[in-house]
This record gives structure tokens, sequence and C-alpha cells, in this order.
């Protein structure tokens, strides 16, 4: 078995952010591995992040569909996707025998050695804010475990009619969202009081200091308010290239991760403590990337249907 700690990201196509957040992966977990479980159109330009395809390994994530029960204002796709990345992440890490792991979010930016957080005791894997899974920590038995979870709760009666009531709960208050993978973090931590271990900032646990996932997204400005006091992402400063939050208190708190959730996206550029080359490679190429798209998609737009057709015929 593989004890060294990998960091596990999954994601489909290429986004510069996705390369903002693995090359600042690199930089802060010299001695980790960084692994992109992706397709054809994310092979990365870097030897060092290893690169496998999600097909290779989506046995279980396709098992995982045929009982699958969309409960959610979000796309049946969309959903499905989010847990699948689970059980994706389970037969990757037991096909390559790695013991430990974090699975990642892609829109998330590591700033210290993750190695520090490993939880330690009777703790089997880690959430942000109750139900965040941006940077999970997993052993090799509890990401199995994990997934033989979720299975559970859409194949056991009694954890099928659980989903269900929580469901209505959104369709009858007219409130968006639903059952996701989210869910289930959350319901774990019910059902296993003292196994998972909430390294939010929102949540932070009594005596506990290293609190480890800062969310940007104003999807949750009405937490920050009761929770925090007034934490917002301009609230974020750098010092020696490291985000610190600061508290209305006039207190600062070293932020290990930062999620920059939906519209953020577009600020991972402006945090990214990379080589500023390397930044400006990542931005140019993708900018060009963008450019070339929007000029064909005109270019389908206004040219006769005959000429469209070739253009498709020779790409």
């Amino acid at each position: 078995m593989d004890n060294k700690l990998a960091l596990i990201f999954t994601h489909k196509g290429s986004s510069d952010y996705l390369w903002y957040c693995l090359e600042q992966a690199k930089k802060t977990n010299p001695e980790a591995r960084i692994i992109l479980l992706g397709d054809d159109a994310n092979k990365p330009y870097d030897s060092s992040i290893e690169h496998y395809l999600i097909s290779d390994y989506f046995e279980g994530a396709t098992d995982f569909e045929k009982v699958y029960r969309h409960q959610s204002s979000n796309p049946y796709w969309y959903e499905l996707i989010c847990f699948q990345r689970w059980f994706i992440i389970r037969d990757f890490v037991q096909k390559n025998n790695i013991e430990q792991c974090y699975g990642c979010d892609t829109d998330i930016m590591i700033y210290d050695d993750l190695s520090k957080y490993i939880p330690e005791g009777n703790f089997k894997l880690t959430i942000a804010n109750k139900n965040g899974p941006q940077c999970s920590y997993f052993t090799n038995k509890s990401i199995n475990d994990f997934c033989n979870y979720i299975l559970k709760q859409y194949t056991d009666p009694s954890g099928l009619q659980r989903l269900l009531t929580r469901y209505r709960g959104f369709v009858d208050n007219n409130r968006p969202g639903g059952n996701c993978d989210m869910t289930m973090f959350e319901l774990c931590e019910k059902d296993y009081p003292g196994s998972v271990l909430d390294f939010g900032f929102m949540t932070p646990q009594p005596g506990l200091n290293k609190n480890l996932v800062y969310c940007c997204s104003s999807n949750y400005d009405w937490m920050k308010i009761e929770k925090l006091k007034n934490f917002t992402i301009a609230q974020i400063r750098f010092e020696d290239n490291k985000p610190y939050i600061l508290a209305k208190d006039g207190n600062k708190y070293f932020v290990p991760v930062v999620h920059f959730l939906g519209q953020y996206k577009q600020f991972m550029y402006d945090y990214a403590t990379i080589d500023q080359n390397k930044k400006e490679y990542i931005k140019n190429k993708f900018t060009t990337k963008k450019r070339f798209h929007k000029i064909k998609y005109l270019i389908k737009q206004c040219l006769p249907f005959g000429i469209v057709s070739l253009l498709k015929k020779n790409k």
C-alpha cells in the first residue's frame, strides 16, 4: 500500500481555473502526489501532474447510476456526476493501492501542506461547514465505506424514505436544491458522530485550531454574517503569499484552503501564488482558446449552411 499522500482532482474538460488550482497544489504540496482524474481534453502540459482517464475507473459510478434517484432542482446529469466522482476516486485508490488522499474540488486554492491537517484519532474523513466536500480527507478504507454508505441510502427502504422526506421539504417550501452528494456528508456525520471531522471555518470545533476550508460564495453570505460576523472575500489579505481572513474583532486567521465557488472562479488568477510566468502562460493559453471558440461560433451563425458543413468536415 502506497502511504504517500495523494491530492486527487476530478474534472471533465479543460478550464483555466483548473490549471491555477493544480499548479497551486503542486507548489504548496511538493511531497504529495498531484493526480488529475480527467479526460483527453485536459491532459497536463507538465509531467509532474499525474493524469488518468475517468473512463478507466467508472465501474462503480455506472453501478451507482442504476440505483440513483434524482431529487433536486439541479439538472440530473450535474447531480449524478457529483455523486459518481466519489466512486471514481474509490475505484482509483483501490486499484492503485493508495492509502490516504484528499478528494479535491478543482475550484479551490491550496496554500499549505495538507499533510499537516491529516485528522488524528477516530476520524475517518473530513468535511467543511457541515456538508462541504471541497477538500475531504479519506483513507483507502473510509472512501470505500463512504461509497457503501451512499449506496445504502439509495437501496435501503429507510434510507430512501429519509431522502424523500428531506426532498419534500425543499419542494413544499419552494426552495431550490434538494439531495446531492453534500447531503451524504451531512447525513454521514449525523449517523456516525465522532468519525467525521469538520474543518470548515463556519463551524469551528472547540479546541480545534486547524480550520481548513473557507468558502467564497454569495450563497453563503448569510452564514458568514451569522457565524463569523462579516467574513467576506474582500477581507482576505495576503502576508508572505499566504491568505488570512480578518475578523470583525480584529483577529486574523490563516486560510489553508479557499473555495472559489461559482462566480468567484474568476478571481483564481489573482489569488494564485504560483510563478508569474506560469500564471501568464495559463491565462494566455485559455484566452486564445476562448477567442477561437467564440470566432468559430460566430462563423457558424453567419455563414451559409454549405460552408459550415465544410468547416465541420475539415475541423
